[in-house]
């Protein structure tokens, strides 16, 4: 069994580019459910084989666009394995991650 829990991160080799397109919004729109970097990797994984597909993005800026987005979603994913480590956060920051952790805690 695999240990990606979606389908939809999966793409086939009979894929055609537009199904692949139209997978990239929904995974999106996932990762701002559940951030995870899985779902980041997904996402860029999705667009990169859109870059790779011959002929199927012909516009430059498209092509552009697409491997900056591209690049967002690496550092997102590689941002995603890395903790965040508070002990070498700047003072003000540290402050301002504890109002926000006891903020949330106040909501729930």
């Amino acid at each position: 069994m695999s240990n990606n829990p979606f389908p939809l991160f999966t793409i086939k080799e009979n894929d055609a580019p537009k199904n692949i397109e139209a997978k990239i919004p929904l995974l999106i729109r996932l990762y701002l459910t559940l951030p995870d970097q899985q779902t980041a990797a997904a996402v860029a994984t999705h667009i990169n084989t859109l870059l790779a597909a011959p002929h199927y993005i012909k516009n430059i800026k498209t092509r552009c666009q697409f491997r900056r987005l591209s690049e967002h979603w690496k550092l997102l994913a590689w941002l995603e394995e890395r903790p965040i480590i508070y002990s070498h956060t700047q003072p003000s920051l540290k402050m301002e991650l504890k109002q926000i952790t006891s903020l949330k805690g106040l909501r729930k």
